[in-house]
């Protein structure tokens, strides 16, 4: 009986001690994020504007921002007008306005009747990139307990005027891919896929003696996709930062790698080159980036085997010739003529799926100029050992 009533006092006492916690939740507001580079290339420059949307979950996300002005003006007095291309893109006209290294821009944003700018940048020289390589590994850390036979790709730059201390890297990855079927009437047998990248790549030399990169680890390329199928090619750009450009990116690689991709949440925490010019407590998000840029094409001809059966879910059904094929070329295709035999007639495999018949569901038919190799480019064409 003791012990019954010592336990309904401690039971009674813990209750006691629970209360209830109510967060306090600030009011949300929205930011305005500002994503933008200019080059020295002759294209034309992209300026990104969106906000942030209210609260879901535990992220913020991006809604772009259409309607607003934006212009972008140089330290001699030009001023550059960006028009809407898509909602909440602008874009600058190629013939009018190319970046020159060594001016300073600046970049002026005015919606909802705020107006918003950045610091002044200047626009540094890069230095070109010595090469790009790619050798044959088996990698132990690409996927957890496995090996994995690639390419990775590696890269080496320096600066002999030991300028440019801090540097960061993307790359753009075309490839050719075909199906597997030869039926006459497939006419788009062959396309080009093309990816950016989507992770951060950083380097600072500045406690280094020589400003000097060397073996870079870039992409990694597997058999796991059809990437090496035929022949691929990777674009390397190579971009000088300011030490606070250098820091803001590096904030922003740290937040993206836990997150798991560059474009998945924004950068709250990280301070931004840009601010509302009428109301200077307004945080603003996002950075508008200044630099040359130096660049390097490579190409792989693959010599590795091992590829899955990208195709093997198009094969649905098998007809004799004659067979009416209702809703043929609608929404049932023609895969492949199978030759007669003395103990099957001549039949067609069919499939549901169009992408198997048409590749350009999945890429572009339009061959690039860049696909007929130059003196300049990089030729890989290495054999597995």
């Amino acid at each position: 009986m003791k012990i019954f009533k010592l336990i309904l006092l401690i039971v009674l006492i813990l209750q006691g001690c629970v209360m209830q916690f109510i967060p306090q939740i600030e009011e949300y507001r929205e930011y305005i994020v500002v994503d933008g580079l200019i080059t020295d290339q002759n294209n034309s420059y992209k300026i990104a504007v969106s906000k942030t949307s209210p609260i879901g979950g535990e992220k913020f996300t991006k809604i772009p921002l259409g309607g607003c002005v934006v212009t972008v003006t140089d330290d001699l007095g030009n001023h550059y007008y960006m028009f809407e291309k898509n909602y909440g893109l602008y874009v600058s006209d190629s013939l009018t306005f190319r970046g020159v290294a060594g001016r300073k821009y600046t970049l002026h944003i005015t919606t909802g009747g705020h107006s918003y700018e950045s610091f002044p940048m200047e626009m540094k020289t890069v230095p070109p990139i010595d090469s790009v390589y790619a050798e044959i590994i088996n990698n132990d850390t690409y996927q957890l307990g496995k090996i994995v036979p690639g390419y990775q790709v590696y890269f080496d730059t320096h600066d002999p005027l030991n300028e440019c201390r801090f540097y960061r890297w993307d790359f753009t990855e075309t490839w050719e891919f075909s199906i597997p079927y030869i039926f006459e009437d497939i006419v788009n047998s062959t396309c080009w896929k093309t990816a950016n990248s989507n992770k951060i790549y950083l380097e600072n030399t500045s406690s280094l003696l020589e400003d000097r990169v060397t073996k870079f680890p870039l992409n990694f390329i597997t058999t796991e996709t059809d990437r090496l199928k035929i022949k691929y090619s990777l674009l390397l750009r190579q971009y000088s930062l300011n030490e606070d450009e250098y820091n803001y990116w590096g904030k922003l690689k740290r937040i993206t790698e836990d997150v798991g991709g560059l474009y998945d949440v924004v950068p709250m925490s990280i301070e931004s080159n840009i601010y509302c010019t009428d109301s200077p407590s307004e945080k603003v998000l996002g950075y508008f980036s200044v630099s040359s840029v130096a660049s390097k094409r490579i190409f792989i001809n693959n010599t590795l085997r091992g590829f899955p059966d990208f195709y093997g879910y198009c094969p649905f059904d098998t007809v004799p010739v004659g067979t009416p094929i209702s809703n043929l070329n609608i929404t049932i295709f023609i895969l492949q003529e199978l030759n007669p035999t003395l103990t099957s007639p001549f039949s067609y495999v069919l499939t549901m799926n169009k992408e198997c018949v048409d590749c350009t569901r999945s890429g572009s038919n339009k061959r690039p100029d860049f696909w007929n190799i130059t003196k300049n480019d990089v030729v890989i064409q290495s054999v597995f050992k």
